[in-house]
């Protein structure tokens, strides 16, 4: 209310003008509280207080300090540079791994809010569960415990095993792309049953977990598929653009 009254009659202010009028609101008649200099004097005869890190520095005994040539510096640089690059591919593979599990144990919380009611072992809401999440730990929170507000499912210690030996058998069975055939989905649901058939799951969550799973698949071979298209035509572009640059040059050089 205040920012408002300070205009006058002008009760909307622009963004720029609400920054001024409240900097009047909070600074009032003293202007001199921004000034960067005080206008404090200090009595005459008085020492001026050291500062703590002046004082240390010059009771401090530092040796000469010896710096390297930049040749041996760039020499260490060229031979640590092959074990940089070995350490950055390993950790890409290792978020990228990470990642897929979190992608995994979101599957299988989507499965388990299809099935609660039927499977209640296989997970519960974020909101009814125990483990609360430690800030001060130094662990990454899962991508559920990330997205939750408490109406996601946090799959059980069991429901995700079963997941993860579904998943590895499905990629057995299809490998990067679908093995060739008709009835895809049958085809996969009849080799996993048979594969875990030591772990007892429902065949119910079987099939749903092929269906989704082959439905992923197509739509990132889909999405592959599209960005082949675009730089397909993208070099296309290219290669035309550059041959039509060499007929003109061609063009020029027969006239001139």
């Amino acid at each position: 209310m205040q920012l408002r009254t300070r205009g006058g009659l002008h009760d909307h202010p622009s963004s720029l003008n609400a920054i001024y009028r409240i900097r009047m609101i909070l600074l009032g008649k003293n202007p001199g509280m921004v000034h960067t200099h005080s206008n404090v004097v200090t009595p005459i005869g008085t020492e001026k207080e050291e500062y703590l890190l002046a004082s240390a520095m010059k009771q401090a005994k530092i040796g000469n300090i010896t710096i390297e040539k930049p040749e041996n510096m760039l020499e260490d640089v060229a031979d640590s540079s092959p074990s940089s690059s070995s350490t950055s591919s390993g950790m890409s593979s290792v978020s990228r791994m990470a990642s897929e599990k979190d992608g995994l144990l979101y599957i299988a919380g989507y499965l388990a809010k299809k099935h609660l009611k039927d499977h209640p072992y296989i997970g519960q809401y974020t909101y009814e569960s125990k483990e609360v999440i430690n800030l001060h730990s130094y662990s990454i929170p899962s991508w559920i415990e990330s997205l939750s507000f408490g109406g996601l499912i946090q799959p059980s210690d069991k429901w995700a095993q079963q997941v993860e030996k579904m998943e590895k058998y499905f990629n057995k069975f299809h490998k990067e792309n679908f093995r060739q055939g008709k009835h895809i989905v049958k085809r996969t649901i009849n080799y996993i049953t048979k594969k875990v058939s030591e772990m007892q799951i429902s065949h119910e969550l079987i099939k749903s977990f092929c269906r989704q799973r082959v439905f992923i698949r197509i739509k990132f071979l889909n999405m592959k598929r599209h960005e082949y298209k675009l730089g397909k035509r993208k070099s296309s572009a290219l290669s035309s653009a550059e041959h039509s640059r060499k007929l003109t040059k061609k063009m020029k050089k027969i006239i001139t």
